[in-house]
């Protein structure tokens, strides 16, 4: 590499390798006239034209003839070598790009240096010889004086082009000039000049090939002038007449010109050649440069397209224009169980149902017509299908594609993604079920607060026709003629007293005490209660099959509500198998660790489940949503119920912290699931109803305090008869009022009713009664259900709530109990108001 050569730069032309060496141009020129010595070298070697010996030597000769031509080879080599070595030695560094002239005029100005420098040695030589016989000494020196330039520009390296190239033509013009002076213009002068200006024209420009003709004609015209006058080589004339020397000379100007200038032309057709050669390698090597960075993005690219098409969840895929799969990922496999192969072969028709099939193919379809009415397909469409997994089962999905164009702007194929909504869906599904449960919650609320109000009226009005046959019953003797008559309007009153049970559960406030129960115990106390006899003699057909858990578990719950919810449910079933049939009551232990559908909003835990189911006509589908609205019923109203039933079992469900799941289908039969959380805590042992006796009072004084004169009358005669005293009072304000004129003591009991107006509740007159009398005990009746206002007094330190209508047990328990009790602890009444 020669030192103006740095790497990345174009290497130079191919060049002869021998020995491990480059060889330059001017080193091959050479070796074209070396050559001929090797070939003679080579001849020699082999034998070539030489005769063989008839004889046939002797082994000491045919040795010593061996040594000999091995020897002389060996020499012959090391001079060939030798005289190879000398253009590579002598080589003139030149421009290190081979797409520019300039890197051939170098090439061309150091061949004419170094072929000049080796054959101008052999004519130096021919040449002084005769010029020093033929007294020409001068011509010698000068010939002398050009070689030793010659060498100057050889090993003045590192000096310009130009100065080179200047020397160079210099040298040429002088010899020229002075050849035609001392040998005459018949002697080698012209030929010098002529090559001066050709030179001129390869190795600079046009420009200058024009400058070295003007040149050479002025001096061509100087020298004739000059041998005219006898100063040019005297002896040698230059043409008989001077026209013929104008002649000669016009003539020499013109093949100078032509030859001059068309090299010089033919250079500078190579150079813009050259130079457009040089733009178009520049342009290809930049576009190269810039395909291998397509191409390396591009790699990478693909390669990150690779990773994210094999990550993802979501499947990719393509399609051609005829649908049929060209591409997808290998995420199928995880969503459908197919491997990507498989799903080729299967299509769109094999991996989803026939009516996603349908729905997708028809939007494909009119978003293609509308694409092509509108001339533009630069639209993507979304549908949701069903899947079909490779095992059977059903997988939502939401499919996204686009048309994939062309560059006519025209699709030739799709491109789309599929992902797996299965969550969504759920979700989507558990919030409309919350909404409803939740739509339905509040109207169950409005109705509730609704019957908690009509359950108060109620209370007052069925007041006497619950609670003086109890007191009638008391006195009557067993033979008397009237007490069927009032066993009947007791059993009336106390049918109408469910009726208002039914309306506060309904409120969802009408479930107070909680304890441990086993369902078993409420299934099997309603198979053998008389409810249940008085309903399977209203439908002979109906059969009650019972399938209980031997081991189940305990809940928190209210007997009383549960068996009223189970009763709902089994008269429900056989009021739908008119014809006859089987009613199953089943219960089960269960774990819920992923809530099914309508279970949403359980927590994962263990439930105990109570199943009701018959094979009866159904529910209709559009019936199936308001089963549990209140008074809905597709029965005679009056006849076969009060359209409550439901709903209780529904309000039931929701005071017991549960769920219920109701499935029907028509003529197939309904099944009720009612799901209750377990609960760990021990049955307490249950102790036996006291008698009458138990709970009757010694003659105490009790104030009752309430707004309704007939209720006032009732409680009355209840504490009477239990052997009380009894005081009234219509309002908070008069219970005030009888209390200061009391002496402290003589009242031992309060029974305040809740709800009075106007002027104070039972709440705030036990408030103000405390501040008279701070340790007077005191109980609430209230025909509502348990309020939060029944909730603050009980933590106030009210010792009972009572429900009315008035009931002579209700009663004399509840003063039993407080009498007895000495005065709570704000704690112990917060905790026995949380109970």
């Amino acid at each position: 590499m020669s030192k103006h050569q740095s790497p990345g730069e174009h290497p130079r032309p191919p060049e002869t390798l021998r020995a491990g060496k480059f060889l330059s141009n001017s080193q091959y020129n050479l070796l074209l006239f070396l050559g001929l010595g090797r070939i003679l070298k080579q001849a020699g070697k082999s034998g070539v034209n030489r005769p063989e010996r008839a004889e046939p030597c002797g082994a000491p000769l045919c040795e010593k003839i061996s040594g000999m031509k091995a020897y002389l080879d060996k020499g012959i080599n090391r001079f060939f070598g030798w005289l190879e070595s000398i253009p590579g030695n002598l080589a003139i560094p030149g421009p290190s790009r081979e797409d520019e002239i300039s890197y051939w005029r170098e090439r061309v100005l150091q061949v004419l240096v170094v072929t000049g420098l080796v054959m101008g040695f052999i004519v130096l030589l021919v040449s002084a010889i005769f010029l020093v016989r033929s007294g020409y000494w001068q011509v010698a020196v000068f010939d002398a004086v050009v070689y030793t330039i010659m060498g100057a520009v050889l090993v003045l390296r590192s000096s310009g082009y130009a100065l080179r190239t200047f020397l160079i033509l210099a040298t040429m013009y002088a010899l020229g000039v002075w050849l035609s002076i001392t040998l005459g213009l018949l002697s080698g002068g012209p030929s010098w000049l002529f090559a001066f200006a050709v030179i001129a024209g390869i190795l600079l420009d046009l420009k200058a090939a024009a400058w070295a003709i003007l040149i050479n004609t002025v001096t061509l015209a100087v020298l004739g002038w000059m041998c005219r006058q006898g100063w040019v080589a005297v002896g040698q004339p230059f043409f008989p007449s001077a026209h013929r020397a104008l002649l000669s000379g016009v003539n020499f100007i013109f093949l100078n010109a032509l030859i001059a200038f068309s090299i010089a032309q033919f250079t500078r057709g190579l150079q813009i050649t050259l130079a457009k050669a040089h733009l178009a390698h520049e342009s290809l090597r930049h576009e190269i440069v810039v395909r291998k960075q397509i191409a390396r993005s591009l790699k990478e690219s693909e390669e990150k397209y690779r990773l994210l098409a094999e990550n993802m969840s979501d499947v990719l895929w393509s399609l051609d224009m005829d649908l049929r799969v060209t591409y997808i990922s290998p995420a199928v496999a995880a969503l459908l169980g197919w491997s990507g192969e498989e799903q080729k072969r299967l299509g769109l028709a094999g991996t989803m149902t026939r009516e996603s099939l349908e729905k997708l193919l028809t939007l494909y379809r009119e978003t293609k017509e509308e694409a092509e009415i509108k001339g533009n397909y630069q639209k993507s469409i979304t549908q949701e299908v069903t899947l079909l997994h490779k095992d059977g089962h059903t997988i939502p999905a939401e499919i996204r594609a686009s048309f994939h164009l062309g560059e006519d702007g025209k699709p030739i194929g799709i491109f789309g993604v599929t992902r797996d909504i299965s969550d969504r869906v759920r979700a989507q599904r558990e919030k409309e079920e919350l909404e409803a449960k939740l739509a339905q919650s509040k109207r169950m609320e409005a109705i509730g607060l609704m019957a908690s109000g009509v359950a108060h009226d109620l209370n007052n009005v069925l007041s006497g026709l619950v609670s003086y046959p109890d007191l009638l019953l008391l006195d009557m003797p067993e033979e008397s003629a009237l007490r069927k008559p009032l066993e009947t309007i007791r059993a009336t009153g106390q049918k109408a007293s469910e009726i208002v049970q039914d309306l506060l559960t309904l409120a969802r406030r009408g479930v107070q005490n909680m304890e441990v129960v086993c369902i078993n115990e409420v299934v099997q106390e309603y198979l053998e209660s008389p409810e249940l006899y008085e309903m399977l003699k209203r439908h002979p057909g109906v059969q009650v099959q019972p399938s209980l858990s031997p081991d189940l578990l305990y809940i928190q719950g209210s007997p009383i509500h549960l068996k009223k919810a189970l009763m709902n449910l089994v008269i429900n079933a056989a009021e739908a198998q008119p014809e006859g049939g089987t009613i199953t009551i089943g219960t089960v232990n269960c774990y819920l660790e992923r809530p099914a559908d309508g279970l949403a909003h359980m927590p994962a835990g263990e439930y105990v489940l109570l199943k009701v189911s018959d094979d009866g006509i159904g529910i209709a589908e559009e019936d199936l949503k308001r089963i549990f609205e209140p008074f809905f019923t597709r029965k005679v109203m009056g006849r076969s119920g009060t359209g409550l039933g439901m709903a209780v079992v529904w309000g039931t469900v929701q005071d017991h912290h549960g769920a219920i799941v109701v499935q029907s289908r028509k003529n197939r039969g309904t099944t009720a699931e009612l799901y209750f959380p377990v609960t760990r805590q021990a049955p307490a042992v249950k102790a036996q109803e006291p008698a009458t006796e138990a709970f009757m009072g010694s003659g105490q004084l009790v104030l009752v305090v309430d707004d309704v004169a007939e209720q006032r009358e009732i409680a009355a005669d209840i504490l009477d008869r239990l052997g009380y005293k009894a005081a009234t009072a219509p309002s908070g304000e008069a219970a005030l009022e009888y209390l200061r004129r009391q002496p402290d003591g003589e009242v031992s009991a309060v029974v305040l009713d809740m709800i009075m107006a106007p002027g104070m509740d039972g709440l705030d007159t036990y408030r103000h009664l405390t501040q008279i009398r701070p340790a007077i005990k005191a109980m609430i009746a209230s025909g509502f259900a348990e309020t939060e206002r029944v909730k603050e007094a009980l933590r106030a330190g009210v010792g009972a709530y009572i429900k009315k209508p008035y009931m002579l047990k209700d009663i004399g328990m509840a003063l039993k109990q407080i009498l007895a009790d000495p005065v709570p602890l704000a704690e112990e009444s917060a905790e026995r108001a949380d109970c």
